[in-house]
C-alpha cells in the first residue's frame, strides 16, 4: 500500500504562515550555472517539490501541482503534474516561473488548496491563457504559452503561493 505523506504547510497551523504570506526567493541563476554545491542544493528542493507533487496527501487528493512555500522551502520553484494519474505521469518542474502576459479573458473557476484544507472549492476568477517564462532543471531558459488544457490554472495558482497569494486573497 502506498504511503501517504503530510509535509504540505497548511494555513492552519501558525507556523507555516511565514511561508505561505511571503514572497519567495528567486533561485541565483548565475550561482546554479556556475557552484555544483549551489546548484545540487536547488535540484535537491526540485526533487523534493517533485515528490510531493507526485503523492497523495493526508485528507486530500494527488495534487495537480505543488510549489516551494506548499513544503516549506524558500525559492520560487513549482512542479505541475503532467498526465495526473496515468502510468506516464510525471511533474514538471519551473524554476523562478514568471507570468509574462496574460492572453483571453478571465473565467470562473473553482478551486481548493491542500494549504488551506478547505472543505469546499470556492469561486475564483484565472486567465484562460497565461504566457510563463521560468527555468528548467538543466538551467535552460525557457517561455512557454499556458492555456486551461495544459495546466494554465494551476501554474497561476503556484507562483501565486510563492509570491505569499492565496485564493482566499483573490
Amino acid at each position: 500500500m502506498k504511503q501517504h505523506s503530510d509535509y504540505i504547510t497548511h494555513i492552519k497551523n501558525d507556523e507555516d504562515l511565514v511561508y505561505l504570506k511571503k514572497q519567495h526567493c528567486p533561485v541565483n541563476m548565475r550561482l546554479f550555472t556556475t557552484s555544483t554545491e549551489y546548484k545540487a542544493i536547488i535540484l535537491q528542493q526540485c526533487e523534493y517539490i517533485r515528490q510531493n507533487c507526485l503523492e497523495e496527501k493526508i485528507g486530500y487528493k494527488k495534487p495537480h501541482g505543488m510549489s516551494s512555500a506548499n513544503v516549506g522551502l524558500a525559492f520560487n520553484i513549482i512542479g505541475i503534474t503532467r498526465f495526473r494519474n496515468k502510468p506516464i505521469e510525471y511533474c514538471e518542474i519551473m524554476i523562478n516561473p514568471v507570468i509574462l502576459k496574460t492572453i483571453g479573458k478571465k473565467v470562473n473557476s473553482l478551486s481548493n488548496c491542500g494549504s488551506l484544507t478547505l472543505e469546499d472549492a470556492i469561486l475564483i476568477k484565472r486567465w484562460e491563457t497565461v504566457k510563463v517564462a521560468y527555468f528548467t532543471e538543466e538551467g535552460v531558459y525557457k517561455e512557454n504559452i499556458f492555456g486551461r488544457d495544459n495546466g494554465s490554472f494551476t501554474i497561476q495558482h503556484e507562483i501565486d503561493h510563492n509570491l505569499g497569494i492565496l485564493i482566499t486573497d483573490l
